[in-house]
């Protein structure tokens, strides 16, 4: 997948942040049609320090929208995201949706 963004952003000009929110979107689609709504529902996400995690954080972004309550479980400090994902999780803090929890068991889906 790295390649294939690397291959968008650079030799087609797309735009990181675009790709990001599209497949964040994508994503959120496909959990609220697999749980069949999401409202209500408990989503979380473990999310690692570059794209996938950045698409992870705009997902739940896009499922909160929806009503879902929403987690996410980062694999080191916020600080070591890099960009675009820290520019997600940054949106989800000024949003002040929780970025950590620890109701994994209670998940209705873990992303």
């Amino acid at each position: 997948m790295a390649e294939a963004d690397r291959i968008a952003s650079e030799e087609l000009g797309i735009p990181l942040e675009l790709l990001m929110e599209n497949a964040s979107h994508r994503i959120a689609v496909a959990a609220r049609v697999f749980l069949g709504g999401v409202a209500g529902k408990r989503v979380v996400a473990f999310v690692g320090s570059g794209n996938n995690g950045g698409d992870a954080l705009g997902a739940l972004r896009h499922l909160s929208g929806w009503g879902a309550i929403v987690g996410a479980v980062l694999s080191g400090p916020a600080e070591r995201l890099r960009q675009p994902a820290r520019r997600q999780h940054d949106i989800l803090v000024k949003l002040g949706l929780p970025r950590e929890t620890a109701a994994v068991d209670d998940a209705d889906l873990v992303i």
